[in-house]
């Protein structure tokens, strides 16, 4: 399974208050729950979280979905020639937007800061499936 293993917070002012992209070792991802889409047909996250940390600092970033606003199964829309190059390459690809809940929990260096809101978030991904099933 891919998932992003670099982030970085910025506060209201622009400045960045926290980045991994020198340590991508203490990163995680977690699927907590999953429905089939039925307009691809694929497994898909309803919610997972990411974790990243830096030595002493975290953020815990998790999204669940309420509503599927749009999937695209851009396999199937794409022309029989273009399948076929799909097909040579095993790829699968579509795209879904969802609105949802995003919970971000920032610890650093002892202070811990959590802001909760509505988000609207999507996913692109190429494969038949996002991650491995014995994940």
């Amino acid at each position: 399974m891919y998932f992003a293993k670099l982030a970085f917070v910025q506060d209201a002012d622009g400045n960045v208050v926290f980045e991994n992209i020198q340590n991508t070792e203490d990163t995680g991802f977690e699927v907590v729950s999953e429905y089939e889409q039925e307009a691809t047909g694929k497994r898909c996250p309803r919610s997972f979280t990411y974790t990243f940390g830096l030595g002493s600092s975290s953020v815990v970033y998790a999204l669940e979905s309420t509503l599927e606003l749009e999937a695209q199964d851009n396999y199937s829309m794409a022309p029989a020639e273009v399948q076929a190059m799909f097909d040579q390459a095993k790829i699968r690809p579509s795209y879904t937007r969802w609105a949802g809940r995003g919970r971000m929990e920032l610890h650093l260096e002892g202070v811990t800061s959590e802001h909760e809101g509505d988000a609207i978030f999507e996913m692109i991904f190429s494969g038949t499936k996002y991650r491995d099933s014995a994940e």
